[in-house]
């Protein structure tokens, strides 16, 4: 999903509102919420690709301190 750094940080703040309770679901209109679901796909396939990330680097650790 290609957007603006306007409409990015617009829908940063949406999910900011979001999470805090102080719009619901049903408030947002479909075009942003489209948007605000991808948004959050986005957000969690990075979480994964970091999560990945962090288990390799731990076993790395682990071998090198088990060869000690």
């Amino acid at each position: 999903m290609k957007m603006s750094k306007s409409e990015y940080d617009e829908l940063i703040n949406l999910q900011k509102q979001y999470r805090q309770g102080n719009i619901k679901e049903e408030d947002i209109p479909e075009e942003k919420l489209v948007k605000l679901t991808e948004l959050y796909r986005q957000q969690i396939k990075l979480l994964e690709k970091s999560i990945l990330e962090d288990k390799r680097e731990i076993l790395e650790i682990r071998k090198k301190l088990k060869s000690m």
